[in-house]
């Protein structure tokens, strides 16, 4: 029979943020790593494109499932709102 494997005293989950500087053996999967600069260059692009051609526009968040990057395209973008898949993602 197998042994029991006892998990006392390690931090186990997903519960461990990853931070600027972090070694990436360190840093938990599923992870979204973004180039925070490129990110925010092309959430304003996409602001400033719908501002220019009188639109509205609600992003989708299917893909980042970050309530940090919706906050950004909120902010940077000006999104009127977000768009789930599922009603689990809203």
């Amino acid at each position: 029979m197998n042994a029991r494997t006892s998990f006392e005293g390690l931090e186990v989950g997903y519960d461990i943020p990853a931070l600027p500087g972090m070694a990436e053996a360190e840093i938990q999967t599923p992870c979204l790593v973004l180039d925070l600069d490129a990110l925010e260059r092309n959430i304003r692009k996409m602001g400033d494109y719908a501002r220019a051609h009188g639109m509205r526009h609600r992003v989708h968040g299917k893909m980042h499932k970050s309530v940090d990057v919706y906050r950004l395209q909120e902010d940077l973008g000006g999104a009127c709102g977000v768009c789930c898949q599922k009603v689990s993602e809203a």
